[in-house]
């Protein structure tokens, strides 16, 4: 089977530096995230305007048992969008939040599809936080996965990393 190859406009793929560390670290965000170690996902994030920037862990144990069995989705990548999405929440509206629902998901490859290329997860808030569209990229633009219309529900009380 042929695997869905798709690309984003390399101008339209503007990642955070990764010379420097990112604003948001691996333990604030899990000092606020309640995620097992299969599913912390993120290394690092920014957040800037409408827009999230989430760098996937580059060290992860196995998300399954046995370690290679198969999966039909990508379900860290797609884990990787939510804590994204969220992390803008959570930072622009100083709320965490579960997901509620979404238009839609692609998955076009898996994260053992990287090589030697990190991924990134970029949310862009639309409607002030309404919904989100998130893709997971390589550094070279090609898209992992796509989540269009993401939808949250906030849980009570305010959060701040």
């Amino acid at each position: 089977m042929t695997k869905r190859i798709r690309t984003m406009p390399e101008d339209s793929v503007k990642l955070p530096s990764r010379k420097k560390p990112l604003p948001v670290d691996r333990e604030a965000i899990y000092r606020v995230y309640f995620h097992g170690p299969a599913y912390r996902v993120l290394e690092g994030a920014k957040v800037d305007g409408d827009t999230a920037w989430g760098l996937f862990s580059a060290d992860l144990p196995p998300n399954a048992e046995p370690p290679d069995a198969a999966s039909l989705v990508a379900p860290r990548l797609v884990e990787l969008c939510f804590q994204t999405a969220g992390l803008w929440e959570a930072s622009a509206k100083e709320r965490l939040a579960l997901p509620a629902g979404l238009a839609s998901v692609r998955v076009f490859r898996g994260e053992e599809d990287a090589g030697d290329s990190r991924l990134w997860a970029v949310a862009k808030a639309l409607d002030g936080g309404a919904s989100f569209d998130v893709r997971v990229v390589d550094e070279r633009g090609n898209v992992f996965v796509e989540l269009l219309g993401y939808r949250s529900v906030a849980l009570e009380g305010r959060v701040s990393l």
